[in-house]
């Protein structure tokens, strides 16, 4: 998930050796009322002060400091990167860097923003459980408490109306690229329509999960098949490691299972696009 500069050095939370810390030589560390406890993971020791410091030094205006994904689930493993979400105004939007041999990826958002991730149909099926297994580490008004507090309030039917409208539109503008992978197929154009089903498959699984309402933490358990409608990942295994002609007659399919797990929240103009790609399959058998 897109979600921490100074190297972060392992240490064990408490500890008073002030050469493991993040802070420049011969300052002196002030009392922050908005710090919360140490993360302590697995066999690495991330400690709050070292992330918060890192953070606050180009973001002297971040109103809060939040640790999300596999760090805050205790599920990293080596490639892991350090997912942190910075709460305020005119942050910068996403940024990557490295930390202590560790890629960290830094996401800037107000608190309006973070809110307002809950109720976008394109994201709440990951920003929702991403902020229940938050790990707050700088909140000194409240203001990441109160998004996680939401976000463990939140229910489908929140988002239900707009999740239909969302779900139909994105299933219906992949309409061009059905039809292109069908021309490819017929054509016998093997790039293209393996291209075509690559593209077709990774857009069209996190709408497909959203459209079940399954809620996933990360890219992994989506690509795992843990979220979502398992007839769905069934054909989506058999089309990603397939040769290219049936990886490609596969992903046709996948578009229209997506076109009838949709088709009741479609409007008239989009259910007749939908007819129309249904029709155009018979192109792919002269």
């Amino acid at each position: 998930m897109r979600h921490v500069p100074a190297p972060l050095i392992a240490s064990t939370a408490g500890t008073d050796d002030r050469s493991t810390r993040c802070e420049p030589a011969g300052s002196h560390r002030r009392a922050d009322p908005g710090r919360v406890d140490s993360v302590a993971v697995n066999s690495d020791n991330y400690n709050v002060d070292k992330i918060v410091d890192a953070v606050r030094a180009t973001r002297p205006d971040v109103e809060g400091i939040v640790l999300v994904g596999s760090f805050a689930r205790g599920e990293q493993h080596a490639l892991s990167d350090l997912d942190v979400i910075c709460l305020g105004n005119d942050l910068p939007e996403y940024e990557l860097t490295v930390w202590d041999s560790r890629l960290v990826a830094l996401q800037g958002k107000s608190v309006t923003q973070a809110q307002g991730d809950l109720l976008d149909p394109a994201i709440c099926a990951q920003a929702v459980p991403s902020w229940r297994t938050a790990r707050i580490l700088h909140d000194p008004d409240g203001v990441a408490a109160s998004v996680r507090a939401q976000a463990q309030a939140w229910d489908w039917p929140l988002v239900q109306g707009r999740l239909e409208q969302w779900a139909a539109e994105t299933v219906t503008g992949f309409a061009e690229e059905a039809l292109k992978l069908m021309a490819a197929i017929r054509d016998r154009r093997d790039v293209a329509a393996a291209a075509q089903a690559q593209l077709i498959a990774v857009h069209l699984t996190p709408v497909m999960a959203a459209a079940r309402h399954e809620l996933f933490t990360s890219e992994n358990a989506l690509w795992h098949g843990t979220a979502g409608d398992p007839r769905w990942f069934e054909a989506l295994a058999r089309v990603l490691p397939s040769e290219h002609w049936t990886a490609a007659r596969g992903a046709v399919g996948l578009y229209l299972y997506a076109v009838d797990a949709t088709y009741a929240w479609m409007s008239p103009a989009q259910r007749g696009v939908a007819d129309f790609v249904r029709a155009s399959t018979g192109e792919l058998d002269r």
